[in-house]
C-alpha cells in the first residue's frame, strides 16, 4: 500500500466512524420518538454508512 492510499484509508475510515455515530444517535432518536422525521433521518444515516462501507470494499486490493 502507498503512503497516500494509507492516508486516503484514514481519511475514508474517519468518514465511516462518524456515519456510524451519526446512524447510532438515529436510531436512539426513533426509539424514543419514532416520528417519520426521525424515521428519514435514520433512512439517509443508514445509507450513508452503507455507500462508504461499499466503497471502502471496492478500494481495497484483493487479499488472495
Amino acid at each position: 500500500m502507498t503512503a497516500s492510499l494509507t492516508h486516503d484509508l484514514a481519511v475514508l475510515d474517519d468518514r465511516i466512524t462518524a456515519a456510524l455515530r451519526a446512524l447510532r444517535l438515529a436510531r436512539a432518536a426513533s426509539a424514543h420518538g419514532g416520528d417519520p422525521g426521525c424515521l428519514r433521518v435514520e433512512a439517509r444515516a443508514e445509507a450513508a454508512l452503507n455507500a462508504l462501507l461499499e466503497y471502502r470494499h471496492s478500494v481495497l486490493p484483493p487479499m488472495c
